[in-house]
């Protein structure tokens, strides 16, 4: 069996070789004999067979953050969205003007009848409202290391649920003020009900049940409370709008599928409302869904450059200082709102029930 110097001597050299495994000669190949090579197999594995390294090593982390989903926050999009006042301020007025006047024969000698205005004002009480957000040291180191920005995303937590508590307040109102909501507004005209189908003997008024028990003419019982409704408007306001103004009707996500209902002859309901209502838009409102049962509104938004209504603030987001605690920091985030500012009732209309 050849050694290292006779290896040498044929010009085969390894740096740092100890000696030459055994081999034995087979069929004129080498071939190395493990049963006389002196390797560390003479004692048991002390570690466990693995791939020998860690898996948290191999895994990609996604950088982009799903957001949960909630529902959509549109009271503004029912009513324009304006800043009045600050926030150091209680009360918000504001003056309806009632004009009081006639007219008589003329005669150089009577002045008795004569034109006056009467004033009432309408107070609003502000509420505020804030949230706290706070972070410690390690708890946004222990983040970095995951890849979120742990700060920013709880301020922009911070502010969305500020967003969404002023939609709140803009839809309902604040309890125990004079703050009120697009929804539960006291000088608000009574709902009006839907219009009623008999079918078979018997009688249903909402769009699931009028859709289901009389598919041929779904699209004309969708038109037709859509129409009630905007007859229920024009009957209030003394010819001052017609079917061409701007014109916002606010259905819920559950019963918005039906303004596509079409009749016998393929004309949806939302068709037949575009052809009789050219500026109508729809909006979403979730909240429209109640224990009581589906509402649709209709608001003629603006008449003659006055709002019909608007959604107030003060301040719409303050940030308070970052202050630092022994281990971290926290901050204040501080919202205002008016609640809902009505200034003619006459140009909203509700139905209840479909």
């Amino acid at each position: 069996m050849l050694n290292l110097e006779q290896l040498k001597a044929k010009g085969i050299y390894v740096e740092g070789a100890k000696g030459v495994m055994a081999y034995d000669t087979v069929n004129g190949k080498i071939k190395t004999n493990f049963s006389k090579t002196a390797l560390a197999m003479d004692s048991a594995m002390q570690t466990t067979a693995n791939v020998g390294y860690p898996a948290s090593l191999f895994q990609y982390i996604d950088p982009q953050i799903v957001e949960i989903l909630f529902g959509v926050t549109n009271a503004n999009r029912l009513a324009p969205e304006v800043k009045q006042g600050s926030w150091e301020q209680e009360y918000y007025n504001y003056a309806v003007e009632e004009r009081i006047s006639d007219v008589t024969a003329y005669s150089d000698r009577t002045e008795n009848v004569t034109t006056e205005v009467n004033y009432e004002y309408n107070v609003r009480e502000l509420a505020r409202f804030q949230t706290v957000i706070q972070y410690g040291d390690l708890e946004v180191d222990k983040a970095n290391q995951a890849k979120i920005a742990l700060q920013s995303r709880k301020q922009l937590a911070g502010a969305d649920i500020i967003a969404r508590k002023q939609n709140q307040f803009y839809l309902y109102g604040v309890s125990n003020k004079q703050n009120y909501g697009i929804l539960n507004e006291p000088n608000l005209n009574p709902s009006i009900n839907p219009n009623s189908i008999t079918v078979g003997g018997n009688t249903y008024t909402t769009w699931a049940d009028k859709v289901a028990n009389d598919t041929a003419s779904a699209g004309n019982h969708v038109f037709n409370d859509v129409l009630k409704l905007w007859s229920e408007l024009a009957s209030k306001n003394g010819g001052n709008i017609d079917q061409n103004e701007r014109i916002i009707l606010a259905v819920s996500n559950a019963v918005v599928s039906y303004l596509s209902a079409p009749n016998q002859f393929g004309l949806t309901a939302m068709q037949m409302i575009k052809d009789n209502f050219p500026n109508l838009e729809v909006v979403q409102l979730p909240e429209l869904s109640t224990q009581a049962g589906e509402q649709i509104k209709m608001i003629v938004p603006s008449l003659y450059g006055v709002d019909t209504m608007n959604v107030a603030f003060a301040d719409k987001l303050r940030v308070g200082r970052v202050i630092q605690t022994v281990s971290g920091q926290k901050l204040k985030m501080v919202g205002t709102s008016w609640g809902c500012i009505l200034k003619r009732a006459s140009l909203v209309a509700t139905m209840m029930g479909v």
